[in-house]
């Protein structure tokens, strides 16, 4: 993972859904590199634990949260 580019986001928690690949990866890297918490929702089990690995790489923290975002009452458990 890239080094911190800043810390503007430092104290921020991003919740970034899809973050096991793709668009969502790549915004919770950069999320990561700005100093952001980021938690990964992901409904592929394999890729929501690596995801979160990677972010931490970026010096902050990350929190794996497997997840269907299609399922409501997951993600009002999620959010509560």
């Amino acid at each position: 993972m890239a080094q911190l580019r800043s810390q503007r986001l430092n104290g921020k928690v991003a919740l970034v859904t899809g973050a096991g690949r793709g668009i969502g990866y790549a915004i919770g890297t950069r999320f990561a590199e700005e100093g952001a918490h980021v938690v990964v929702a992901e409904i592929d089990q394999a890729t929501v634990y690596q995801a979160a690995e990677d972010f931490s790489a970026c010096g902050t923290e990350a929190l794996a949260y497997p997840i269907d975002i299609g399922d409501i009452e997951a993600v009002q458990k999620m959010i509560a």
